[in-house]
């Protein structure tokens, strides 16, 4: 395959994004030296916290980022001696906690001599917590405390009174940033600090994904300390990297395909194919089943992460049924004359598709503790292989069915197929959203994700290429990606 004009420039396009996220990549690791202070993160709610985008920031302010999931609720029931890896020990360091591991945080490293501060993040009383002795002189670190619980009474803001002395009702406020600015207290001591969010994050993770909050937390670090750095313009111009190097990909994708002829399929008349409505009708009684499922089990309460598991795994579940439902019809058309196929193109397409995926989810994301337990690895590995080989059969069925006259059929010619597919996350979606169960609402937003960007990113592959194995590695590739941000 020659690349002239548009085609070429579509693919340097490409390769530009991709160069682009690896920059970013290799960015996040700079901004601070061997003996730097370090941030050392407990208590994440999420494994899979979003570690490029947060050592980046936390190192435009000259700070080192550490994530370790230890539990400190039951170190400290427990008396546990906390220390940190070899290599860290003897650094000046910043605890950074979240939810009941901040409550415990203050009681487990209030004497450490390594210690500068704490910064905790939506502080959760646990059960039978006491803040007696608790003060502007103790904890003696400096405490800042970051929430998006606004509420008169919330556990941030009663800790803040009891360790500051001052009054958040009453008391005098500042706000920082531009349009998302937070509400700032801060006592005359100056060694404690209460920013109150503007914006509901939901839970852990998203509260960290936010840029505002990345940027205040690295300006405090960077002024509370004394880095000498001044990280909001770093940070904002990271980010402006990170979008810009997306548009250029799908522009450059959309270039180069665009120049591309679509597979074409000699015809011969027949019948109509009427597997195809048996299809849909199997498919979206599963889906209608499953979504009174997860909605009774949002009302029952305490089922989130069993939600979430059904959400990421239900489009592979449609897909098993699609190709066990199609199987027979592969079995008896198998000698059928394949269509012409382009190897280079497809493997082309399937690099480039991959690559810049896992580099965006990597660089939005990170991929730490993705793979924390052997439940994970085994639910993630039968996932891509089921979809794999289901999509293998259902794109070669559309391929037959085209060939033989019928049109395009099941998943990949069908798109109320593809639709049935986001069903359940859809309506958990707006259902949760009423509820006001935000945190099940966002990641019902994963769920559609999974279902609509495996199919989007395969399309090309399968109209361009039509090579089914390169098809599938593409969709099932993406599946997983997003499927381990799920589970």
């Amino acid at each position: 395959m020659k690349l002239r004009g548009v085609t070429l420039l579509g693919v340097i396009l490409m390769i530009l994004a991709l160069i682009a996220q690896i920059g970013l990549f290799g960015y996040s690791y700079t901004g601070y030296e061997k003996d730097s202070p370090v941030l050392v993160m407990y208590g994440n709610s999420d494994s899979k916290f979003t570690a490029t985008m947060f050592r980046m920031a936390m190192g435009r302010a000259g700070f080192q980022t550490l994530i370790l999931n230890k539990d400190l609720v039951k170190a400290q029931s427990i008396g546990e001696q906390i220390s940190l890896p070899r290599g860290y020990r003897s650094q000046s360091i910043v605890i950074l906690a979240q939810g009941e591991a901040a409550t415990s945080s203050l009681k487990l490293f209030d004497t450490d001599e390594d210690t500068l501060g704490f910064v905790l993040v939506n502080p959760k009383f646990e059960t039978n917590y006491s803040m007696e002795g608790m003060g502007s002189d103790f904890p003696v670190h400096d405490v800042a405390i970051f929430t998006d619980d606004n509420a008169e009474k919330s556990d941030s803001k009663i800790m803040y009174e009891r360790l500051s002395g001052e009054d958040t009702l009453f008391g005098i406020t500042s706000k920082t940033g531009g349009t998302f600015s937070s509400e700032v207290y801060m006592n005359p001591l100056g060694n404690r600090y209460l920013s109150v969010s503007s914006i509901g994050n939901g839970d852990g993770m998203f509260f960290y994904m936010s840029p505002s909050f990345q940027i205040e937390l690295a300006d405090y670090l960077a002024s509370n300390y004394s880095t000498g750095r001044e990280p909001a313009k770093a940070i904002i111009g990271w980010y402006m990297v990170f979008i810009m190097s997306v548009a250029l990909f799908i522009s450059g994708l959309f270039m180069f395909l665009s120049k591309i002829p679509v597979v074409r399929f000699r015809m011969v008349a027949e019948d109509k194919d009427k597997i195809d409505f048996v299809t849909k009708v199997i498919v979206l009684t599963a889906a209608v089943l499953t979504t009174v499922g997860l909605v009774v089990l949002t009302i029952i309460g305490d089922k989130e992460d069993l939600i979430f598991k059904i959400l990421g795994i239900f489009p592979c579940v449609m897909l098993v049924l699609m190709a066990l439902i199609r199987t027979p019809y592969l079995v008896k058309n198998f000698k059928v004359k394949r269509p012409h196929k382009t190897m280079s193109l497809a493997a082309i397409l399937t690099f480039a598709i991959l690559s810049f995926a896992l580099l965006v989810v990597n660089n939005a994301w990170g991929m730490n503790g993705i793979f924390d337990s052997s439940s994970k690895v085994i639910i993630a590995v039968s996932v891509f292989v089921l979809d794999f080989v289901s999509i293998m059969i259902v794109a070669r069925c559309d391929s037959i069915s085209r060939i033989k006259g019928f049109g395009g059929c099941s998943y990949f010619g069908t798109y109320m197929m593809f639709l049935f597919t986001m069903i359940p996350s859809f309506i958990m979606f707006m259902v949760c959203a009423l509820l006001g169960k935000n945190d099940i609402a966002l990641l019902s937003i994963g769920g559609v994700f999974c279902a609509f960007l495996p199919f989007i990113s395969a399309m090309p592959v399968k109209r361009h290429a039509n090579v089914v194995r390169f098809t599938a590695t593409v969709h099932a590739g993406i599946y997983l990606i997003l499927l381990i941000l799920m589970i």
